[in-house]
């Protein structure tokens, strides 16, 4: 019994120790990282690597950011005081000591007027045991003009190398108080610690919303508040909105996402109303007709808009027919100015001077669109801009419309009294309706003379297709040559214009092609062809080499397939996976048997699709006495997979590129 009792004492004892060590894990794992700025920790000094993710060049230590409201100059105003503290852990990590903040500042007034002050920034290292504190001075920070409304302020922390700490607070103010930038916990090194404090009044009344995939820490308070308004203190009751985020991972770049930022851990402001009882009454919601009529006061849209055309002796010159269809002049126009300007390779919405584009010979795509725009006028076309926000920027918010949301322009034409097509100066090689993909958004929106708009849809302007014909001849040895054609047309085209263009020259790009396609090719000559609908076309000789025995030929008749390998290696995916533009592929090969073979096996005729359609796979191989015929189909008409999908992807992909593995054996007759 006195063994039994001891035990039992024992295992009381243990569990008591168990308990007790679990709650300190607990407490270790859950325990406030360094929230003090101005005293880095040693272990940030030392620290050398972030184990969750060995490979990041940096991570954030700690992200503090606040937003809340005062009243200045009879107005309210939204503040916004952000501080950071950074790791560096690699070389590459350097480059988070050079800071960009964006904001508004408007010469047409101070309605949406923003400014950023109070910047501050230290950088930390520990050198020979000791602490090197190195404060950036003032002239190092300025500031740099975007465009009409949008201006950059930057500046870079000195002294950082490997291992050195990074710390900068700054503070921005907005008097566009009714818009509240979003707030976004990743960012695309991990963070450690991230938390954000929104406190609104009673009288602003805004929906806030929590996404993403990670826990956060968030509550919501009460809370006094108080606001000198006229000389006087005035008070009222607000909310006091608190969110704390730990240990999230890097947003690192997916092929197919369009912007990380839209599935990342965040915070979404919208407002609903303001009710400030016997006060404020001037507050009016704005829409997106407001946005239009504000766009067309501005000089620099506008004004330009107005603008008399720059090439008007040059498209005279040109002698485009009168009876050419809308898409022929817009065409037409299109190339006279790429032969007279050049796209600087940046996206924007203003322009300060027709004359200084004209003089430098290029432009930013709405630079050049205004330009075409006037071109357009003159030959008879009814045109407008088309405004939207690049499709890596994220999706356009549309609840709460503003200007600050907006990125650019496309120009839409008139071809009907009811349709539309599309064309941008940023794809010097595309044509109507292809549009980079950067710009195949499902919300755009044309901007009439008199500020009112129209919403269209640039995602599926045009078929996107490619189309491979080959014919083939077989030796006993295995060795296949072939001569065949491929045509591109859309999109498939414009991507393929561009690795054209970014090869070295023609011989790497022919290299690179055959590489591609796993075969040597001889000779490739490429055409673009002319028409209002972009189109390519490849003709190629090439050969390649299979397997073969004394009395066996084992060949993979699946040459040019657009799918060899899943691109979906992951088990689970916590984002959605978006495709750049709906494209098909239809492939016809046929290779000529050899004398004294025949054919032993073949792949099965073989159809397959995801569970709605949204993809889908035919192949189909017949053979006669000399002939091995192949053909096959590839489409993908959805671009947008959500989550709950991936796995119907997954099962698509597995199927589809096993059955690509499959062969084709001859057999020398008896």
């Amino acid at each position: 019994m006195e063994i039994m009792y001891k035990l039992k004492i024992y295992l009381r004892f243990s569990m008591v120790c168990l308990f007790m060590t679990i709650g300190l894990v607990a407490f270790a794992q859950t325990k406030e990282p360094n929230l003090k700025f101005d005293k880095p920790t040693e272990a940030e000094l030392t620290m050398e690597s972030y184990a969750p993710d060995p490979e990041a060049p940096a991570v954030i230590l700690c992200s503090q950011t606040e937003t809340y409201y005062d009243f200045r100059d009879e107005n309210f105003v939204l503040l916004k005081t952000v501080k950071m503290r950074i790791k560096v852990l690699k070389d590459e990590g350097k480059s988070y000591a050079n800071v960009v903040v964006p904001f508004t500042k408007s010469k047409y007034g101070s309605a949406d007027n923003e400014r950023v002050y109070s910047v501050k920034a230290t950088s930390y290292n520990k050198e020979d045991g000791q602490l090197k504190k190195t404060k950036m001075s003032s002239d190092l920070v300025f500031t740099e003009k975007v465009d009409a409304e949008n201006m950059l302020m930057k500046f870079t922390i000195p002294q950082v190398k490997k291992g050195t700490v990074i710390e900068y607070q700054y503070t921005k103010e907005s008097n566009n108080y009714y818009y509240i930038d979003t707030w976004y916990a990743q960012a695309k090194i991990p963070t450690l610690y991230a938390s954000y404090e929104l406190n609104l009044p009673e009288w602003f009344k805004f929906n806030v919303a929590e996404t993403g995939f990670y826990q956060m820490e968030s509550r919501k308070e009460d809370e006094n508040m108080k606001f000198i308004i006229g000389g006087s203190f005035m008070s009222c009751l607000g909310e006091r909105y608190s969110f704390v985020a730990r240990e999230l991972p890097a947003l690192k770049d997916d092929k197919y996402i369009w912007c990380i930022r839209d599935y990342c851990n965040k915070v979404v402001a919208d407002l609903r109303s303001i009710e400030i009882p016997g006060f404020l009454h001037k507050y009016i919601a704005k829409t997106w007709d407001n946005i239009g009529s504000q766009l067309m006061d501005y000089g620099e849209f506008g004004g330009v808009l107005k603008h008399s055309n720059p090439l008007k002796k040059e498209q005279a010159a040109a002698a485009i027919p009168n009876d050419a269809t809308p898409q022929e002049k817009t065409t037409a126009l299109f190339r006279l100015l790429n032969q007279h300007l050049t796209w600087n390779n940046h996206y924007g919405m203003f322009c300060e001077s027709i004359n200084t584009v004209m003089k430098n010979h290029e432009g930013s795509n709405a630079e050049l669109n205004y330009i075409l725009l006037s071109m357009l006028r003159d030959a008879g076309l009814k045109a407008y801009p088309v405004v939207l926000r690049l499709r890596n920027r994220g999706r356009l918010p549309m609840t709460h419309p503003s200007l600050k949301d907006l990125s650019t322009f496309v120009v839409g034409v008139m071809e009907t009294d009811s349709t539309m097509f599309f064309i941008d100066s940023s794809a010097k090689d595309g044509g109507v309706n292809v549009l980079p993909p950067a710009l195949l958004v499902d919300k755009a929106r044309v901007i009439y003379p008199n500020g009112t708009g129209t919403w269209v849809n640039l995602q599926n302007l045009a078929p996107s297709d490619v189309t491979v014909t080959a014919q083939m001849t077989l030796s006993s040895d295995g060795t296949l040559k072939g001569k065949g054609r491929i045509a591109y047309r859309g999109n498939a085209a414009l991507t393929k214009i561009d690795e054209f263009n970014e090869a070295k020259d023609s011989i790497d790009y022919t290299n690179q092609q055959g590489k591609g396609y796993g075969v040597k090719m001889h000779q490739l000559s490429f055409t673009k062809q002319n028409t209002p609908s972009l189109h390519v076309l490849e003709k190629l000789e090439f050969e390649t080499a299979f397997e073969a025995t004394p009395d066996r030929i084992y060949i993979n008749p699946f040459l040019f397939a657009p799918v060899t390998e899943s691109p979906f290696k992951d088990e689970t995916r916590d984002i959605p996976v978006e495709y750049p533009y709906p494209l098909t592929f239809n492939i016809k090969t046929s290779f000529i048997i050899p004398p004294g073979y025949v054919v032993d096996e073949k792949p099965e005729s073989f159809a397959i699709q995801t569970a709605d359609g949204g993809i889908a796979a035919r192949i189909v191989v017949k053979n006669d006495q000399t002939v091995v015929n192949v053909n096959m189909h590839y489409s993908i008409m959805k671009t947008f997979f959500g989550q709950t999908e991936y796995e119907d992807l997954c099962q698509f992909y597995e199927s589809l590129t096993k059955k690509m593995k499959e062969i084709v054996v001859l057999k020398r007759k008896q």
